[in-house]
């Protein structure tokens, strides 16, 4: 590292130390709304992020090659983010289908790095829709991150570009259009690879592969023991996330029925003499349907997707954005009482 760079690494950890401390002292000490107190966590974030980036340029290549768990990293960078999609309409959604403990070796800053480039050009050039991002792990064993949007998306030639770091699409936004030749250069560090597709006026998807270690046991939580056979309702307009839910439930063995309001919700209900276990309702339903549900039928568990108004009694469990499996599967763990196990 050049002596400049080291100089500027040193300076920028102080100012952004002190927006650190003065962020966690508030969150200490000050009683805010909901949505400031979820903000003032970004912030925090964010600059506990940097502050990282910051003392990373100054380490020696030994401490940079701490092993980290690469689904931890990715998880963890998209709820950064979550604040960004909320305040322009997006839906960001994560969703997790390694199953195992995963160990990359070192480049946890790089990786993070790599991943808020890919998440801040999705979120920038997409006006509605969604930016999913996927875990997966291929057949020789690698993680793979998928980064996928409903944006703006380029040609083949603005996209072959972008990836070299030449330029020209992301400028049409702003910017130097700089962030994924970064990303690919930071992975290849890492013995990754960045590959991408793109379709102007539909969209983009970017995959990151890396080589990883897998170890022995299984990650947390662990992956629904009691789920088999169990019948769940997902309400949701949206039919991405109604995919999503299902792909983590109905891989655990639970059979999922989805349903886009509450008319197909009741009906679905009546449909059937077998009683539905877990009905997983998004904002739209939220606590009218959470009521009627309850009233048909006693024994029902209630999970809400995401959303806050919460009834009187509230909800059995909450899954907050951005969804993932994670979430999805503590989330029904945490409602599922011996005596709602299908037999």
């Amino acid at each position: 590292m050049s002596d400049q760079r080291r100089e500027l690494a040193h300076e920028v950890r102080a100012p952004v130390g002190a927006i650190l401390a003065a962020a966690e002292q508030l969150l200490a000490e000050a009683a805010l709304p909901a949505g400031q107190h979820e903000l003032l966590v970004a912030l925090r974030n964010q600059a506990d992020w940097l502050q990282r980036l910051a003392g990373n340029l100054l380490a020696t290549e030994q401490q940079a090659l701490v092993p980290c768990n690469p689904v931890a990293v990715v998880r963890e960078t998209v709820r950064l983010f979550a604040p960004v999609a909320r305040r322009a309409g997006l839906e960001l959604h994560c969703l997790d289908r390694t199953g195992v403990r995963l160990e990359l070796s070192g480049g946890e800053l790089a990786l993070r790095q790599a991943l808020a480039n890919l998440l801040g050009n999705a979120l920038k050039f997409t006006d509605e829709g969604t930016v999913r991002v996927e875990l997966s792990l291929t057949a020789a064993g690698d993680v793979q991150v998928a980064v996928e949007d409903t944006g703006i998306g380029m040609n083949a030639e603005e996209l072959t570009a972008a990836l070299a770091g030449l330029a020209p699409g992301p400028r049409r936004r702003g910017g130097l259009g700089l962030g994924l030749a970064t990303a690919r250069r930071l992975l290849q560090r890492l013995g990754g690879r960045l590959d991408g597709t793109s379709t102007l006026g539909t969209g983009s998807r970017f995959v990151v592969q890396l080589p990883v270690q897998r170890l022995a046991g299984m990650p947390t939580p662990l992956p629904l023991a009691m789920a088999p056979g169990l019948r769940c309702l997902v309400v949701d307009p949206s039919p991405t996330i109604r995919l999503l839910v299902a792909a983590v439930l109905a891989s655990d063995g639970a059979t999922v029925e989805l349903c886009v309001d509450a008319a197909q919700a009741r009906a679905r209900c009546q449909a059937s003499d077998r009683p539905v276990g877990v009905a997983m309702l998004g904002a739209a339903t939220g606590a009218g349907l959470m009521a009627e549900l309850r009233e048909r039928a006693p024994q029902i568990r209630i999970i809400a997707l995401g959303w806050t108004e919460h009834g009187d009694p509230p909800p059995d469990a909450l899954v907050p954005r951005p969804y993932t499996r994670s979430g999805l599967l503590a989330a029904l763990a945490a409602v599922m009482a011996p005596a709602f196990r299908t037999r």
